[in-house]
């Protein structure tokens, strides 16, 4: 596998996820949310603290953007899938802790190596409760 390994992979994901991320979810951060789904909710247009936010805008929370990651790595790397565990409610003024864990690194050999990895997410609100579960699989493959 050219230009990649294991090792520098896990040490990617450890920089990007390897820290706890905590987020307030903020009234506009929902609203531009709902308008970008087009939702025609009662509430979309100005959510007030307490009014309970759709599950997946929690996939807006622990974000971090690498346009450069082609030329970093000499390669390049797409979401492969999430799957979810919905525990309870988030709500508009919840403060959320995210905890980001890699749980598996893999190479697949082929017409094009690649390495798969799986991160594990644990989203907790401000009353220690956790809220939900995430497991994201992650691909990343070498240029030639």
């Amino acid at each position: 596998m050219t230009g990649m390994t294991i090792e520098s992979f896990a040490r990617d994901l450890e920089t990007r996820f390897g820290h706890k991320f905590v987020e307030t979810i903020e009234s506009g951060r929902v609203r531009d949310y709902l308008a970008a789904l087009d939702a025609t909710a009662p509430d979309a247009d100005r959510p007030e603290p307490g009014t309970p936010v759709p599950p997946l805008f929690l996939l807006t929370l622990a974000r971090q953007r690498r346009p450069h990651l082609a030329q970093s790595t000499g390669g390049g790397g797409v979401n492969a899938g999430d799957t979810f565990r919905f525990l309870a409610e988030a709500r508009v003024g919840d403060r959320i802790t995210v905890t980001c864990t890699v749980t598996e690194i893999v190479e697949k050999t082929g017409k094009r190596d690649m390495l798969r990895a799986t991160v594990h997410f644990d989203y907790v609100n401000q009353h220690g409760t956790k809220i939900a579960e995430r497991d994201n699989t992650l691909m990343r493959w070498a240029t030639a």
